[in-house]
């Protein structure tokens, strides 16, 4: 699925719309900040939902990454864009609440990130084309996933993980 020419609202540092971007152009460089969602599923027992991404990703493909996440297109809101990648990816359309809005720096792309916390057991409907695998994980999983080299863990990840509250 080529969705590079998409266009995405430029943002600010204090996330104020000053343009559009195509996707392609905004995800390699750094310098043009835009929007994006991410979505930390959480079950009953306190674990979060991380997903595997696929090897097809053209951006860290394989790694493990927060339950669901995606860009915001241009002229559509957070609230609504993170309900349509809940949709897309898990299958499922959640009550969230979001946490914070903060800005993720890469080396390939700038995002102006709201992260959304919510809750459900499953089961999900994986997308496979964005997602090879997904599972919930404790907090000492995590804590042991990070610390493994041999599996990738998405920079977007490590990012939500240094600010979420863990349950």
């Amino acid at each position: 699925m080529d969705n590079s020419n998409e266009l995405l609202d430029l943002v600010d540092e204090k996330d104020g719309v000053i343009g559009t971007v195509k996707r392609g152009i905004a995800n390699q460089d750094p310098k043009l900040i835009h929007r994006a969602v991410a979505i930390a599923v959480f079950n009953k027992r306190g674990e979060l939902f991380l997903q595997k991404r696929s090897a097809g990703k053209d951006v860290e493909p394989g790694a493990w990454s927060i339950s669901c996440s995606g860009h915001v297109e241009s002229g559509f809101g957070y609230d609504e864009s993170a309900h349509r990648e809940l949709e897309e990816e898990l299958g499922k359309d959640l009550v969230i609440k979001p946490i914070e809005t903060f800005l993720c720096r890469y080396p390939w792309e700038t995002e102006m990130t709201r992260l959304y916390k919510g809750y459900c057991e499953g089961p999900f409907n994986l997308q496979k084309e964005e997602i090879e695998d997904g599972k919930f994980f404790s907090h000492a999983d995590v804590e042991k996933l990070l610390r493994n080299k041999k599996e990738k863990v998405s920079l977007l990840l490590r990012e939500i993980l240094k600010r979420m509250r863990w349950e």
